[in-house]
């Protein structure tokens, strides 16, 4: 039986969460004590550090939790497949081909909201527009 009582969703970089405000006003105000999140979340995935990650955090009636860690979002794929830090502030000028399109919404198929994985290309080259880069395809 799941005694779940709350759900908070984070997006946070793996192995580099410190206790803050951030996370005191998310999770301590539901009293997690935020030390020994920090501490549980760092030790999951050390070998992605860095990746700026969705996480969901169920938060029990016991005040114990469980971290589920999601797949990085789009946009951090498509940082990752450009070889880019930020996107640049004019628009346009970055491309991404039908190839990586298909790579990208085959990472992520599992986490959106559709089974398709041509409705997923779709959802990846929206996301990539919205961020200013053409898609060429």
């Amino acid at each position: 039986m799941d005694t779940s009582i709350i759900t908070v969703k984070l997006n946070l970089k793996i192995g580099q969460v410190k206790p803050d405000s951030y996370l005191g006003s998310c999770l301590g105000s539901k009293g997690i004590n935020v030390v020994e999140f920090c501490n549980s979340f760092n030790l999951i995935n050390s070998d992605k550090t860095g990746t700026l990650v969705p996480v969901l955090v169920h938060i029990n009636t016991d005040k114990s939790f469980k971290i589920i860690i999601k797949k990085p979002t789009v946009i951090n794929y498509l940082k990752e497949f450009l070889g880019i830090e930020k996107f640049p502030s004019t628009k346009n000028t970055l491309t991404i081909s039908k190839t990586m399109v298909s790579k990208i919404a085959k990472l992520k198929l599992s986490d959106l909201n559709t089974p398709s994985l041509k409705k997923a290309k779709k959802t990846i080259i929206g996301c990539a527009k919205s961020a200013g880069i053409k898609y060429i395809g």
